[in-house]
């Protein structure tokens, strides 16, 4: 379990090239997208249940 949480959050190495770097950049913007979108839906969702 440790080791899971320490590969986790440990910093990643630097990209080998600029195609790598890109898609690495491209892959967390979406994450954060991603991200942003299921709780805008999960705060409807809620806000929905509480006005019943």
């Amino acid at each position: 379990m440790a080791d899971t949480a320490r590969n986790l959050f440990a910093p990643i190495a630097p990209a080998a090239d600029k195609g790598t770097a890109i898609m690495r950049a491209f892959n967390t913007g979406m994450a954060v997208f991603d991200g942003a979108m299921l709780g805008i839906k999960l705060m409807k969702k809620v806000r929905k249940i509480f006005r019943r």
